[in-house]
């Protein structure tokens, strides 16, 4: 999926296509979450015999 194709769609209907790929959250020194990351993937790109894998995974 291409930026413009994203940013054209309801963010809902794009993460539909998409897969959880990595989750981070950062905090501060007593424990307040300050924000969270959420990295998705384009579900074909999740398959391991995809050239596409993300390795890392």
């Amino acid at each position: 999926m291409k930026l413009s194709e994203l940013t054209s769609r309801p963010l809902q209907d794009a993460l539909q296509d998409m897969e959880l790929a990595e989750t981070k959250f950062h905090t501060m020194e007593d424990g307040t979450v300050i924000s969270v990351e959420l990295k998705y993937v384009p579900k074909d790109r999740t398959n391991p015999g995809n050239a596409g894998y993300n390795a890392r995974r």
